[in-house]
C-alpha cells in the first residue's frame, strides 16, 4: 500500500501527508528508537520523511542525527508543531517524537496526528504511564495504537497476549464499547543489540546487514500503519 494514496482530513480539507506522533508517559520504552526506525522504514520505501523532535528533556533524535543519521530531524518546541508542519507540507511522512512525560504543551503534537503510537514494554511498571497517555489522546478523538516495544526476542506469545490483556482490561474504563484488541498493533518490536549498536553510530534498522530482523519488523509496522490510516475509524 502506498502512503501517497492516503487521504488524511484536517481543518483545511484533504492532504497527502501522513503524521504519526509517538507518545509515552514514561521514558525508557523505546520511543525515540521507534520514531527513528519508523521514519527510516518510510524513507527506505521511497517516501520523503522528516522527524520532529519535540522532546524537551533529551532530544534523542537530534543527537542521533548529530551522530551521523541521514534523515531530516527538526528540533521544535511542542507548541510550534502546527507552524513547523506548514513548512513541511510537501513531505510525505512526518514522525513526531515527544518527551517521556506527555505535557499539556504536547497536545498540538497529538491533535495533528493521524495516528498516535504508544510504545509499551512488557514490564508491568509501564502500564500506568501508557494508560495516562492513552486517556489524553482518546479524549482528543485521535486514532490510537499501543505497540509492544523492546520485547525480549525469546518472549512467548502467551506472555505477549497476557500483557495485551492486562492493558485491555484497564482501558475498558475509558470506553463505552469497543473491540479492545484493535488498540494494539499486531507488529511487535523486539530488543536487539545490533540495532542498538547501529543507532549509536547514527544508523538504523535499514543501514546494516546485521539489523535485518529489526528491518523486517519496521517494514511490517509501516505497512500496518498505512492500512490503519487508509481506513476511517470511529472511536
Amino acid at each position: 500500500m502506498s502512503v501517497r494514496d492516503v487521504q488524511c482530513d484536517d481543518s483545511r480539507g484533504e492532504r497527502k501527508q501522513v503524521r504519526i506522533t509517538v507518545a509515552s508517559g514514561k521514558g525508557g520504552v523505546g520511543k525515540s528508537g521507534l520514531v527513528i526506525n519508523l521514519a527510516a522504514a518510510a524513507a527506505a520505501a521511497g517516501y520523503t520523511v522528516a522527524i520532529l523532535d519535540t522532546d524537551t528533556d533529551q532530544h534523542s533524535c537530534v543527537e542521533w542525527r548529530q551522530a551521523g543519521g541521514k534523515l531530516e530531524v527538526i528540533k521544535a518546541d511542542p507548541a510550534d508543531v502546527p507552524r513547523v508542519l506548514q513548512r513541511l507540507i510537501n513531505v510525505d511522512f512526518v514522525v513526531i517524537d515527544t518527551c517521556g512525560a506527555v505535557l499539556a504543551s504536547h497536545t498540538a503534537a497529538i491533535d495533528c496526528a493521524d495516528l498516535v503510537l504508544i510504545p509499551l514494554s512488557t514490564s508491568a511498571r509501564e502500564r500506568a504511564p501508557a494508560l495516562r497517555t492513552f486517556k489524553k489522546a482518546y479524549a482528543r478523538g485521535r486514532t490510537i495504537r499501543f505497540v509492544l516495544s523492546l520485547v525480549d526476542p525469546s518472549a512467548t506469545e502467551d506472555r505477549l497476549e497476557g500483557r495485551r490483556a492486562e492493558v485491555s482490561s484497564a482501558v475498558k474504563c475509558y470506553l463505552d464499547s469497543a473491540i479492545l484488541s484493535r488498540f494494539f498493533m499486531k507488529t511487535v518490536n523486539t530488543r536487539r543489540v545490533p540495532l542498538r549498536d547501529a543507532m549509536d553510530q547514527g544508523g538504523s534498522a535499514f543501514t546494516q546487514r546485521s539489523t535485518l530482523r529489526s528491518r523486517i519488523e519496521f517494514e511490517a509496522l509501516l505497512e500496518e500503519i498505512v492500512t490503519i490510516i487508509r481506513t476511517p475509524e470511529t472511536i
